[in-house]
Parts: C-alpha cells; structure tokens; sequence
C-alpha cells in the first residue's frame, strides 16, 4: 500500500481555493490549523508526551506551549 504525500505547497493552495470559495476573507493557513489542534489535543487532557509524537515537535517544550496558552485562556 503506497501512501502519497502532499507538499505543504499543494495543501495550502487547496486551503486557499476553499477559503474563497467559503467567503473567509480571514487568513487561514496550515499552521492555524496546527495550533488548533494541537490545543484541541491538551484540553482533551491527552498525555503531553502522546500529543508530542502526534504534533511531530522533537522538543516536549513546543508541545508545552499549547499547556500555557490554554491555561491563560481560563
């Protein structure tokens, strides 16, 4: 079974191209879909170490900052 990958490229226009044609006139970009993830993952309470390896970050610290960012939210 041969996965295909995408470029960031490829994936950002097609975000693009459904933007406009939802009418956002707001910048989406894949990182705020990363980080929307990544914060829906810490306050579904997943385990840091568990949310690290899903978000691919070599370094826990970056996973840390969804923890802070929620925590001021509250």
């Amino acid at each position: 079974n041969m996965q295909t990958r995408y470029s960031k490229r490829s994936i950002a226009q097609v975000l693009k191209k459904a933007t406009k044609k939802a009418k956002i006139y707001k910048a989406v970009t894949l990182h705020c879909f990363s980080h929307s993830y990544a914060r829906h993952l810490h306050e579904a309470e997943s385990n840091v170490r568990f949310n690290q390896e899903l978000l691919r970050h070599k370094n826990s610290k970056n996973t840390e900052i969804y923890t802070q960012m929620s925590q001021k939210s509250l």
